[in-house]
């Protein structure tokens, strides 16, 4: 039967699914499935399918392989450029078309490619260095006396142990480099017991380990014949992390008969006789019985030379290939007919060229020059640098000494002995200079320990404004290296310079004086003592002590009032009684300080309770604005107006009465006596130290 339709009516709904858009209903689970199952004379170009639950399509063709992701009105055919395309999955991976590939960093602050980690001891010529690498040899350096031995990894500080395969001797100079706690690192003396930093390196006097210090370190089967340097940035202070690289070794390769061993260079003559010469073990001896047959004399070589010539004559009639003839005799130099290459048999014959005028290379295309065994590519045979010109291709070494600041165009160094150690029988801070680096290393090596105070000092203590101090004193000091102390020579004298003794033994270690009268009006005054010994090259040196300057009351306490927040709350005249009395409502404490600030070191700690007012008593000539904090991230100004739900320290201007210019009578009768009274807006528990600082 036919159902046949006018020309106004028309059949609405969705068109039906193409029976072939599932496999019974369900989808494919491949592609190949799919081709496997619908032949190909039933499949047209725009052919859907479901595989697991995406639609493919036959886009371009019916045949097997021709299915496509259908996407949107698009087909993903294929992934370039480093990616490629699995399924309906773009994955990493594949051909790099592009010519070129950079690296950038989009980091807020850039900083390019970094190492994970401390690699400067394994750098290679070849390396890319870090810049804190570079920053090192480009500073300078400054050498300290030699240490025996380096650690190698993390190190108990303490007892006799044996260090990069050396055994230590009580006495030694350790080089510590590789604490998992850096700021233990440094130069330590081994001991039985706990080992303490050597007096070169405890950063006492300051600045005297400054970075870019040289250490030169003598034995152990690793680090030995080895310069480390500090590459930590100044100033280099207790507690700071410090971190050393390698600076430089001092390596000796034997060549054929010759012996090292440490450093001893000898000759091995057995290694060499042979060919009629005999090694005694102190020379060497031409064995003249062993010569039995052979040409000895020149006669018998031109003897030789005229038998052999008539056959040389017929023999030779040119020459080619970068070889020229002329007169049977064959000469290097001519045109080169083929590709030509002059082997050294693997490594075992060596190619020299001497006493050339010139040596000239030309080349018409890309050359290269491969070093086949690593062993650093070419090298000159000595040192050239005073002879180079603008165009001459220089050596390691000359780049090296260009960038360290030593001598350049030469093989010598320039440095100067350290400044506390005299080396080598020179003062302190002689320049060493002129030598090689073999020869620096031997006189720093020479052991002569300079004397130095290893301590001074004066009982007398900080003191407030207005305190006199005079009268007998007691003055104590000692020395490291007291045996290198000329007998005699220790004196003592102050700031105006007054000279209070001269002439001492140097072995008595306390001696008392008289001292000049003093009192300190202004805070910052100060008062200084000096002692001073010669050592016995009659060199002299000197150590200080100083009193601390005078220093400004700041007082401070705290005042219990339960209640409602902001009740009771204290007014600035009972403050100021407390502080004159020393009784009274609440605690009151006092504290020194400069006229500037209170150092966030010498923070109050208010201990106070949740029922306590904190209080704070600053002199009136501190005119910065203040700011307290309990923790850096807890930190606010002092200002506004007295009110509970304000800041905690209001402006003392806005207190009913004034609490700005208060007088205080229990100062010190030359300071000013008034006082700027600041007290907390509310009871606040308060159990961290609290620091005033002025901004």
């Amino acid at each position: 039967m036919a159902i046949n339709l006018g020309d106004n009516i028309k059949i609405q709904g969705n068109l039906p699914i193409d029976y072939r858009y599932f496999n019974n209903l369900v989808p494919y689970t491949s592609t190949g499935q799919v081709d496997s199952i619908i032949p190909v004379g039933e499949r047209f170009i725009g052919l859907t399918v479901n595989v697991n639950n995406v639609e493919y399509w036959y886009a371009t063709g019916v045949t097997n392989g021709n299915l496509r992701l259908k996407i949107n009105a698009g087909t993903l055919n294929d992934a370039k450029n480093g990616l490629s395309l699995s399924g309906t999955s773009v994955i990493l991976g594949g051909s790099n078309l592009t010519t070129s590939t950079i690296i950038g960093d989009s980091r807020p602050i850039p900083v390019g490619i970094e190492y994970g980690g401390n690699y400067s001891a394994t750098f290679l010529p070849n390396s890319l260095i870090t810049k804190q690498y570079a920053d090192a040899v480009a500073t300078g350096v400054h050498p300290k006396l030699a240490v025996q031995v380096a650690t190698t990894g993390n190190t108990a500080l303490s007892g006799l142990l044996m260090i990069d395969g050396i055994t230590l001797l009580a006495g030694e100079r350790v080089l510590v480099k590789n604490q998992a706690i850096d700021t233990q690192n440094g130069i330590y003396i081994a001991t039985g017991g706990t080992w303490q930093r050597s007096s070169d390196f405890d950063f006492t006097p300051s600045g005297e380990t400054l970075q870019g210090t040289l250490i030169p370190v003598i034995t152990g089967k690793t680090n030995g014949n080895t310069l480390w340097v500090l590459v930590s940035p100044d100033p280099v202070l207790s507690g700071n992390s410090i971190t050393f690289t390698l600076f430089g070794t001092v390596t000796l390769t034997a060549g054929v008969g010759i012996n090292i061993l440490g450093s001893t260079v000898s000759v091995d003559g057995s290694a060499l006789a042979g060919n009629y010469i005999d090694w005694s073990g102190t020379q060497f001896d031409v064995n003249t019985n062993s010569i039995v047959s052979g040409y000895t004399t020149l006669v018998d070589f031109g003897a030789y030379t005229g038998a052999t010539q008539p056959i040389l004559n017929v023999a030779l009639t040119g020459a080619c290939n970068g070889l020229s003839y002329s007169n049977r005799c064959v000469c290097l130099g001519g045109t080169l007919s083929q590709d030509t290459i002059v082997s050294g048999d693997a490594g075992t014959y060596d190619l020299g060229l001497t006493g050339l005028k010139s040596f000239n290379l030309g080349f018409d295309a890309v050359s290269t020059i491969t070093d086949g065994d690593s062993n650093g590519g070419i090298r000159y045979a000595a040192c050239y640098h005073p002879n180079y010109v603008d165009r001459s291709l220089v050596d390691k070494e000359y780049v090296d000494k260009k960038i360290s600041g030593t001598t350049s165009g030469s093989s010598l160094y320039l440095l100067a002995s350290p400044s506390t150690v005299e080396v080598g029988g020179m003062p302190a801070l002689t320049p060493i200079y002129g030598c090689r680096i073999d020869k620096m290393l031997e006189k720093i090596l020479v052991k002569y320990l300079a004397p130095s105070f290893a301590f001074f000092s004066v009982n007398v203590s900080t003191v407030e404004v207005g305190t006199t101090i005079s009268g007998l004193k007691t003055f104590n000091w000692g020395f490291s290296n007291s045996g290198n102390v000329s007998g005699g020579t220790m004196c003592i004298w102050e700031t105006n310079p007054v000279n209070l003794i001269t002439g001492n033994t140097h072995t008595t270690p306390t001696i008392s004086a008289n001292i000049t009268t003093k009192t300190f009006t202004t805070c910052g005054e100060e008062q200084r003592w000096y002692g001073s010994a010669k050592n016995t090259h009659g060199t002299q040196f000197n150590s200080t002590y100083q009193v601390v300057c005078a220093l400004l009351p700041y007082y401070w306490g705290i005042v219990n009032a339960p209640g409602a927040s902001g009740a009771n709350r204290p007014t600035a005249a009972s403050i100021v009684s407390l502080i004159n009395s020393g009784s009274g409502i609440g605690t009151c404490h006092k504290v020194f300080a400069s006229s500037d600030s209170i150092a966030a070191t010498n923070a109050i700690d208010f201990n106070s309770t949740g029922s306590d007012y904190m209080w704070v008593a600053i002199p009136s000539t501190v005119s910065k604005k203040l700011k307290w904090c309990v923790t850096p991230s807890n930190c606010g100004f002092i200002d506004g107006t007295v009110n509970p739900g304000g800041n905690l320290f209001p402006d003392p201007a806005q207190e009913v009465p004034t609490a700005m210019g208060c007088t205080i009578t229990s100062a010190s009768p030359v300071w000013s006596k008034t006082y700027n009274i600041y007290i907390s807006n509310k009871q606040s528990g308060n159990a961290d130290p609290m620091g005033f600082v002025y901004v």
